[in-house]
């Protein structure tokens, strides 16, 4: 879905792994900052995949993933796991 509008869009497997990938690397700026990646493992449940090494997990779809990654909370209600506080900023 692209947010705000509510419209749907479909997101290349491949390009949300790159995405994933780049993000769960390390802080990034204007995006996820080093304490908030250190510790997690981020699952993407709809690409079978996971990125980063830590020992607490967010899982949810590789848009959830990327929206919250990039400072948005649009769809971190889609979030599960020990580490979605630390990854919105809330611990």
């Amino acid at each position: 879905m692209l947010l705000p509008t509510g419209r749907s869009v479909s997101i290349d497997p491949k390009a949300s792994g790159v995405a994933l990938h780049f993000l769960s690397a390390g802080p990034r700026e204007g995006c996820v900052t080093k304490r908030q990646v250190a510790d997690l493992q981020f699952v993407a449940t709809d690409l079978d995949s996971s990125f980063g090494e830590g020992p607490f997990e967010v899982r949810g779809s590789s848009m959830a993933l990327i929206t919250a990654m990039t400072g948005r909370d649009a769809l971190a209600s889609q979030l599960a796991g020990a580490g979605v506080a630390t990854l919105l900023g809330g611990d």
